[in-house]
């Protein structure tokens, strides 16, 4: 093994394992500050921003519930 190979293996180690999640909130950062932005505008197309807006107002014909069902099941005891 050469030396940058072991130096690369040592470097590696020393690195403290990527937690779950921490891809997400690089991306996420990245999003944030706009570093990776396109330069391109891409507007949305008026027919497709008509049916959001459509889809959005409709949302508002059903009220919210108080509660919600939850279908996740817990135990009890030990």
């Amino acid at each position: 093994m050469s030396d940058d190979m072991a130096a690369m293996d040592h470097a590696a180690m020393e690195e403290p394992p990527l937690q779950v999640g921490d891809a997400t909130q690089d991306l996420l950062g990245w999003q944030r500050s706009g570093v990776i932005a396109s330069t391109t505008p891409r507007p949305v197309p008026g027919p497709v921003a008509y049916r959001n807006y459509e889809r959005y107002l409709k949302s508002f014909e059903y009220p919210i519930p108080e509660r919600f069902n939850s279908t996740v099941k817990s135990k009890t005891g030990n």
